[in-house]
């Protein structure tokens, strides 16, 4: 009985632990790999491909950010 208590345990900090890693460091990361990509290249619709636009990278970059909960 106590063995299955101490497995529970470390079963349930490593579980909270792996959430904590993903929610802070994962998931901000690949959230800001996205935005970077985005905001350097926009769809044209008249020309049918992405196309490079370095003039609006801080507004893109930041608008980015806060459409997907990183900034407020």
């Amino acid at each position: 009985m106590k063995n299955n208590y101490i497995i529970i345990c470390v079963v349930s900090i490593v579980l909270i632990g792996s959430l904590m890693f993903y929610w802070y460091e994962y998931r901000p990361t690949k959230i800001r790999k996205y935005c970077n990509i985005k905001a350097q290249y926009t769809f044209s619709r008249s020309l049918n491909e992405f196309v490079a636009t370095q003039a609006n990278y801080d507004n893109n970059y930041k608008k980015c950010l806060r459409d997907n909960g990183l900034e407020k």
